[in-house]
């Protein structure tokens, strides 16, 4: 495989250089210096991410699972026998940063495509030059937003989390037949807002459902004293909603002090894990990848072994194949497949036209193809259970986890409005 890294606004990285992989560890920061001479032939890509700032824990396993594919896409022939180089760029977790590098890619790299980011509020930064400049761009985030209709350069390979909601909302509903009480409870940001629209809307489809608590709190709220008495006294059958902050672990802590099991909380995915800690064993979340796989579909074991291998060598990784890893897997197997299928002709006209055509066999058995907005058609959503979580030693707030599936949902294309609902809730 060969990879590109570049800092910030540079010209340096146009000179041809040794290949060589340095990994300077500054902190939480890795950096990517490779280079070389590029070969003529090779298919470039832009792959954006953070490998500084706040996100660096996301962005280097999005470059984990990038390079596990091009390492195998690579291996097996490239692109109708043309290697693929990944250009990589920090965007220090930062949208301007993500911008001015995406300028850079398209600029001076003949790059056919861009992708990597791991932050919604980069990805959409992206999405706008993609648009603007005639890019073909595929984002790793569920950020509803990136496909909004009318888009034309933009694809979203991750299933929105306004039907994630809805999913939830189902998985909780089928679990108590007959009268169910549920509460919200979330924080003023998009990600929680978007959940919690989606499974508003599916419990407006039932009956005997009643919403006893809603409330939504800013980022970094520190207490939730009152919460926990008011959630006590309603007495619901289950607590959906996202929270971001540092008091999470004491939400969770005095919730189950007033007599909630974990096994009623929606906790919410693999980005609460450092937030909650143990005390969110038994919680429930939304995925659609999962290492639960494992024991079902070969391929998913060959891939987490791999996976494993590259985020133990990564000191600032979670050390569990989460959707993230695959996210990025997957991107560079579908820019590989609408490449091959574009032909001898290939340019970012016939890219663009064989990727909206895109009709891919996942390794989990989906068939990913995009609607005419760019975004993943209908996917099936695994609902997990958190069974252990291990911190790893020597490190703060990284873990090792392990789940169980509790239901696989999915709803039909087109049924959920989700666009509709995106601009009720203002997401």
């Amino acid at each position: 495989m060969s990879i590109v890294g570049r800092r910030a606004i540079t010209k340096t990285a146009a000179v041809v250089l040794v290949v060589v992989v340095l990994v300077a560890v500054i902190g939480t920061a890795y950096y990517y210096y490779s280079s070389m001479s590029l070969n003529k032939s090779a298919v470039n890509i832009a792959f954006i991410t953070s490998l500084t700032g706040y996100n660096t824990s996301t962005g280097l396993s999005l470059l984990a699972g990038a390079r596990i594919a091009l390492d195998e896409i690579n291996t097996a022939g490239g692109i109708n026998g043309r290697p693929i180089n990944l250009i990589v760029h920090d965007d220090q977790s930062n949208p301007n940063q993500g911008l001015a590098q995406a300028q850079i890619a398209d600029a001076q790299e003949n790059v056919l495509a861009i992708t990597g980011p791991g932050t919604s509020d980069v990805a959409l930064a992206l999405r706008g030059y993609a648009e603007q400049n005639h890019v073909p761009y595929i984002t790793l985030v569920s950020t509803l937003a990136i496909t909004v209709p009318g888009t034309q350069y933009s694809f979203r390979i991750a299933p929105d989390v306004i039907t994630a909601g809805a999913a939830v909302a189902k998985f909780f509903t089928d679990r108590h037949p007959g009268p169910t009480k549920i509460a919200f409870v979330y924080s003023q940001q998009s990600f929680s807002q978007e959940e919690v629209t989606g499974a508003k809307w599916y419990l407006s489809t039932l009956k005997n459902v009643t919403i006893v608590y809603d409330q939504s709190f800013p980022i970094g709220q520190p207490d939730f004293t009152t919460t926990v008495a008011a959630l006590k006294a309603v007495n619901p059958d289950a607590i959906i909603g996202h929270l971001f902050g540092t008091g999470l672990p004491i939400f969770f802590k005095e919730m189950q002090e007033a007599g909630f099991r974990a096994d009623q909380m929606a906790a919410d995915g693999e980005l609460a894990l450092g937030q909650y800690g143990p005390q969110a064993v038994g919680s429930w979340w939304f995925a659609y990848f999962t290492p639960s796989l494992n024991a079902t579909i070969p391929a998913v074991t060959a891939f987490n072994k791999k996976a494993e291998a590259a985020l133990a060598a990564c000191s600032n990784c979670q050390k569990t194949p989460d959707y993230y890893v695959y996210n990025a897997y997957l991107a560079m197997y579908l820019i590989t497949e609408a490449a091959k299928a574009a032909g001898p002709t290939l340019d970012r006209t016939t890219f663009l036209k064989s990727l909206k055509a895109t009709s891919y066999h996942d390794l989990i058995g989906r068939t990913i193809s995009f609607d005419q907005n760019g975004a993943v058609a209908s996917t099936p959503f695994f609902i997990v259970q958190l069974t252990e979580l291990k911190p790893v030693p020597g490190s703060q707030g990284l873990y090792t986890w392990k789940d169980k599936i509790g239901a696989t949902i999915q709803f039909p294309a087109g049924l959920i409005p989700v666009y509709d609902l995106a601009k009720q809730c203002s997401c």
